[in-house]
Order: C-alpha cells, then structure tokens, then sequence
C-alpha cells in the first residue's frame, strides 16, 4: 500500500503495515496541473519554450537536429540534454526536435520552482504517452526538482526528459557536484555550436522571415541566433533611453542613420559626437548627460553579448550593431537620416560601400524628387560629386531645371569648364536673375572672361577699337605691358586718338613716366578730351608756379566740355 500526501502537510500519519512511501510537498513550491490538461506537442506550438520572438520566428533546421530527433524517439536515454553557450539556439532546436520526435506524447512544461517529486504519481496507472520538458535544467535542479532518482523512476514509467543547459552550467554541477553529477552521469548530451554551418546559412538564406534575412545580412560577428535574441532587445532599450539616456540615444542614432545610409562600419569618435549636432534635440541632450557618460552607455555590453555601439576597427572608433541598423529600416516613423550622415557615409568605405550609399540615397529621397523638389535633387547631387561628376552634373540639370539657385549656377559652372558657353550664360543669367549675389559675380567674370576672348579675337583680326577696349581690361589685371602695346596699337586710329590718348596718359602716369604721359595727354588735350585734360591737371599741380595756373585752367576747361556735351 502506497500513502501520499500532496499540496499540504500532514500529522499523526497512521498506516496498518509497511508504509511504501509517503511524500511531503513543502508549501510555496508551484502545483503541476493534472496531466489531462497536459497538451500533446503536435499541439502544442503555443507553449512557451523560452525562446525570445518564438512567436513570430519560424523554426530553421539545426543540423544537429535530426540526430537529437533521432536520440529522444528512440527512448534509449532517459535525459537528452541540449548544451551550449549562451544564446546558441539551445531551447529552439531542443523544442523542435521534441515535438517532431514525440508528436503524439503529452508535455509536462513546469515553471521554475515547480515540485517535480508528484509526477511518478501523477501519471502512473494512467494510460497515454508521456514527456517532461526542461528548459534551463539548472532551474529545475534541487530537493524538489530532478534529481538522479526521480530520473530512475520517470525512466521505469518511459517518460522521456528533454532538457537544455548552458556549457558553463554544465561543467559546474557534472564536474562540481556530487548530487549533481549522479543526473548528469545518466545524461546523453547533444552540444549546440555558436556558429552556424554553411548548410545551415543556406537555409536562413532561404527563408522569406523578414528577420532571418537580417540575420543573414547584419549579423557581422555575432552567431544568428545571438543576433535574433538580443536585437529586440537593444531596440527596445534604444527607445527607451530617449528619455534617460538623451545623448547616449543621439549617438547611437547618428551610427543608425548612417548604416541607413549603407554604411556599417567605424566611425571616428570625435566624428560621432560631431554628428549629433544634426538633430534638433542636441542642445537639450547635452544639457542633461557628458560625452563620456553617453559613450559608456551606448557601448556597454546586453545580455553578455554587445552594446549597441561596439569598436570599431581603428582606435577610438565605433560602429553600430547590425539589429537597430536592420529594425531601423523597417520603422515607419523614424524620419529620414540627416543630410549630414548620407554625406558621411558616401565619404567612407569601399566602392562597393558608396555604391549602396548612393543607391539608397536615390531610394530615400524619391518621394521629394517625384514632386519636383529641386532641393532633394540638389543633395543627391552633392552625393554624387566625389564619385560620378556624370551623374552629379545629371542631378544638378534635374534641381537647375526646377529653378533651384546653387544647381543653376553648379551646371553653368560646369558647363562653361566643358567649354559649353552658350548654354552655360543662359544658366549662369537664370541663377544670377534669382538675386544670388554670387551667382551675380559669376556671371559678371563669366562675362568678362568671354569679353577678353573676342576682343582678342578682334586684335588678331586688326581692330583697332578691340585693342583699345582689351586695352582697358587689362589695365584692371595688372598687365600693364600688354595694355601699352594695345594703346599705341589703337592710337593710330584718328577717330579713337582722344580716348587712348587719356588712357595712354593715364596708364603712363600710374607706372611714373611722367615725361611720355604728359606727352599723351597733351595730345588728348588737343583734342578736346575732358579725360585729358583732367589727367594733365593732375600731373601738373604738384609742381606748382605756372604749371598749377596751368592745371587750374585745363579743370575749367575739361568742366566746360562735360557742361556742352550733356547739353
């Protein structure tokens, strides 16, 4: 006769015979329910084992999980135990092998603290087939949970244990723990790997889960499954500390717009800081929390795994984590990366790195190009500028053609140095005519460059009025020899000899040849020029006596010319 007494204590027990076992259950430890309410696991795809995001994450085969199929169908080991470090996928792949070996057994998935010590009782004399599953043995080690001889009992009613365990668990009760040892002695262990196999990552390849397919694309150096489980964390945590972290959010945010932009790698830490002055919630950010407290934030490691910034490369550099680039990607309210950070990232890596940039520069800003706004065409052109001036100069046409100033002015540039310049005045007096005082100026040099090229030509050709008119020009420039020739050349003409004669006289005067330029503005003079005669005055004055009576007379004179000739 067998006596138990169950969910409670008891005294004064009283038993004709030999009393075969009495079990006491201490208050406090958690109930099993009654095995009728125990699913079988073809059923049972909505038992929580654990696994973050199981949910919404479908299952990828393990490629050791045919074989621990294989090893808990066939009923040979009374403990199958899935070991690994932490984060490798142990309750997943364990979970699904137990399903696809036992569909048509009851599961008994007791929380932590549950008394396992009933369940020999529990299911015995009943009929149906039976399994316990155990995820994170250790929670379910101690005097009410399994033990070498409640496994002995569970093996003599064929009730199978599946069970997962970290590696360092592992080592510490089956080498550290006599009680312990004595289980795990029984067990048949199947280690998981970290890293996953190349048949493995074709099978995430494959597969349309959107964050499989970021596994595959951003896990950089974590396992995939590490990737899967702390991503939603990080997210989660990033989110957060908008409010409690506010510069350590901003931090991690410009890495995040910047791997938007397609580029994940390092980036220099003085140049992170820099970047959050994009973001209008800077000013505020700093006021509550130091660089140096932000930093320490944003690298610290979660869950044993990584920070959501970790080191770069270079020294005292920094790259975000692949999961919030991946989940950013996705958001729908998260604007748009500040031109600052598409700049950035166009500057940095590879071909194959600005290739991407670029690409996704086109995509992000399509919806402002596809309703004419010549800015966004404007900054896909200052994208493309360092990289592929066709392209650049093609974006420029696009935002000059919605009247955009700077990209008027950057294709009529563009086009006068190609020689263009034709087209290019009509460019340069459309940006000049928006009130930009550069592109006045522009227009101004443009205009005067093209002026010295046919006065030039109007040399060559013997005209006497382009020397003269080039002669001016280069008065302005300095070329002062060149502007001599001119004028002498142009003297010959009698209809021009008054205005070069000034300009003779003038140009003489300035260089201290005081002798000839006297002699031209003499000749000037008599010819009635009031330039002349101004110019003559001038350098007579100095000297005083009759040649300022002079002076003073040439002023009247060139006054009464001026006076008749506006008359």
């Amino acid at each position: 006769m067998n006596n138990s007494v169950s969910g409670g204590s008891a005294r004064d027990v009283v038993q004709a015979g030999s009393i075969g076992s009495v079990s006491f259950y201490t208050q406090g430890h958690s109930a099993l329910p009654d095995p009728s309410h125990w699913p079988l696991l073809r059923d049972a795809a909505r038992v929580d084992p654990g696994v973050k995001g199981s949910d919404t994450l479908p299952y990828l085969s393990r490629d050791r999980g045919l074989e621990l199929a294989g090893l808990i169908a066939s009923g040979e080991h009374p403990l199958v135990l899935v070991t690994g470090s932490p984060l490798t996928g142990k309750t997943f792949t364990a979970w699904a092998a137990l399903r696809y070996a036992l569909r048509d057994h009851q599961v008994c998935a007791p929380s932590p603290g549950a008394d396992l010590r009933v369940l020999p009782d529990l299911i015995r004399a009943r009929p149906g087939s039976y399994a316990l599953w155990l995820d994170d043995l250790t929670r379910h080690l101690g005097d009410h949970g399994l033990d070498h001889g409640l496994l002995a009992q569970l093996s003599s009613l064929a009730v199978p244990v599946v069970a997962t365990m970290s590696d360092q668990e592992y080592g510490e009760h089956r080498f550290g723990s006599a009680a312990h040892a004595q289980l795990l002695r029984r067990a048949r262990t199947v280690a998981l790997p970290r890293e996953w196999s190349e048949t493995e990552l074709r099978g995430l390849a494959e597969s349309p889960n959107p964050r499989h397919q970021d596994a595959l694309k951003w896990r950089g150096g974590s396992g995939v499954t590490e990737f899967l489980a702390v991503g939603p964390e990080l997210w989660s945590e990033w989110q957060w500390a908008k409010r409690n972290h506010p510069l350590g959010h901003l931090l991690v945010r410009a890495a995040v717009d910047v791997g938007r932009c397609g580029y994940v790698g390092p980036i220099p830490e003085d140049e992170l800081f820099d970047m959050c002055r994009y973001y209008k919630e800077y000013d505020a950010a700093v006021g509550r929390e130091t660089f140096e407290d932000a930093l320490a934030w944003a690298t610290k490691a979660r869950l044993g795994v990584t920070g959501l910034l970790v080191a770069g490369g270079a020294q005292e550099a920094w790259q975000v984590y692949g999961s919030l680039v991946a989940e950013a990607v996705r958001a729908p309210d998260l604007p748009r990366a500040p031109f600052g950070a598409w700049i950035h990232a166009a500057h940095e890596g590879d071909d194959t790195d600005r290739s991407a940039v670029l690409t996704a520069a086109v995509e992000a800003y399509r919806p402002e190009v596809e309703r004419g706004d010549g800015r966004a065409m404007y900054s896909l052109a200052l994208l493309h500028e360092d990289h592929d001036e066709e392209e650049a100069l093609r974006w420029y046409r696009r935002a000059a053609d919605t009247g955009h100033g700077y990209s008027l002015l950057r294709v009529g540039n563009q086009l006068a140095a190609q020689g263009e310049y034709t087209e290019a005045l009509t460019y340069l007096q459309r940006a000049a005519g928006t009130g930009d005082p550069h592109a006045a100026s522009r227009l101004g040099e443009f205009l005067r460059d093209r002026a010295e090229h046919w006065l030039r030509v109007g040399v060559e050709g013997g005209s006497v009025r382009a020397a003269y008119v080039l002669g001016d020009m280069l008065v302005g420039t300095g070329a002062t020899d060149e502007a001599l020739h001119l004028y002498q050349k142009a003297a010959k003409n009698r209809f021009l000899k008054e205005t070069v004669a000034a300009s003779l006289g003038t140009l003489l005067h300035h260089t201290g040849d005081l002798t000839e330029a006297e002699s031209w503005y003499r000749i000037g003079v008599e010819a009635g020029g009031p330039r002349a005669m101004r110019g003559l005055a001038a350098l007579l004055r100095p000297k005083g006596g009759i040649d300022a009576a002079e002076a003073e007379s040439l002023l009247h004179r060139a006054a009464e010319e001026e006076a008749d000739g506006q008359a």
